[in-house]
C-alpha cells in the first residue's frame, strides 16, 4: 500500500454485533486528523488501533489512514452501503478527486474516549435501546433473562454518551461485551492521559473473546 496517498479500510462490526457508521482514526496524528475532516457528517472514534493492523502499519509508513465501520457482518444492508458511498464520495470531492457532490455537511463530533459495557449474567439479551441512541448515566440499556430461573438482570449505562456499537439480541455469558458507548471527553484530557500512559493506552476497539476479532483485523 506504499503507493497510496490516503487509505480507507472498510469494515463491519464483529460477529453478532453491529456498528453505527463511524470512522476509527488516530486523531493525535495531524495528517490523519486532516484526512478525517474530508468525510463530512460521521462520528469519529479516536483510536490508534491494533498495532498489527493495516491502519496502524499504513499510518506508521506516513499514509493517512482511517477505518470505516458500518453495520453487521454477513449481511447486505443497503442503508449502510448508501451511507458509506455518500461518505466516500464526499471525501473524494473535498480532496479534488471527484467533482460530483450533492451536499456539503459539517463534520460530526469526535469521541476521544469510549467504553464497552459488559454483562455479569448469562441468559438471553433483550436490548431496550437502539444503535445510535443517546444514553444517560444510570439508564437501563437492556436486560439479560435467564430462561431457566426467570431471573432478569438489568444492564445499566455507567456513562453519558452515544451507542456507537452493540451486540444483537442473543444468548450471552458473563463478561460478554454488549454496548459500545462513545463518551464526549475533551481532546486535551485524553491526549494528556495517552502521553503519560505510553503504549499501554493503545487498547483494542473491539472486545476480545472466544470467536471475536480485534478492530482493524
Amino acid at each position: 500500500v506504499k503507493h497510496c496517498d490516503m487509505l480507507i479500510d472498510i469494515h463491519t462490526g464483529s460477529f453478532y454485533r453491529t456498528n453505527i457508521p463511524q470512522l476509527r482514526a488516530d486523531l493525535s496524528n495531524k495528517p490523519v486528523a486532516d484526512f478525517v475532516e474530508l468525510f463530512g457528517d460521521i462520528p469519529v472514534l479516536h483510536s490508534k488501533g491494533n498495532k498489527r493492523s493495516l491502519r496502524a502499519a499504513a499510518v506508521s509508513a506516513g499514509i493517512p489512514t482511517v477505518t470505516l465501520e458500518a453495520g453487521e457482518p454477513m449481511r447486505m444492508q443497503r442503508d449502510m452501503v448508501d451511507i458509506g458511498v455518500k461518505l466516500i464520495n464526499t471525501m473524494l470531492a473535498k480532496s479534488g478527486m471527484y467533482s460530483k457532490l450533492g451536499l456539503w455537511v459539517k463534520p460530526a463530533p469526535a469521541y476521544y474516549d469510549t467504553a464497552w459495557v459488559r454483562t455479569d449474567a448469562s441468559g438471553i439479551l433483550f436490548s431496550r435501546i437502539a444503535l445510535g441512541d443517546e444514553v444517560k448515566e444510570g439508564e437501563v440499556l437492556g436486560a439479560v433473562n435467564n430462561p431457566i430461573s426467570n431471573e432478569q438482570v438489568d444492564i445499566v449505562s455507567p456513562h453519558k454518551g452515544r451507542i456507537l456499537g452493540m451486540a444483537l439480541d442473543q444468548f450471552v455469558m458473563p463478561g460478554f461485551a454488549i454496548y459500545h458507548i462513545g463518551i464526549n471527553t475533551p481532546k486535551t484530557s485524553l491526549m494528556a492521559r495517552e502521553s503519560t500512559a505510553g503504549e499501554e493506552s493503545d487498547e483494542m476497539d473491539e472486545p476480545a473473546g472466544p470467536g471475536e476479532r480485534y478492530d482493524d483485523e
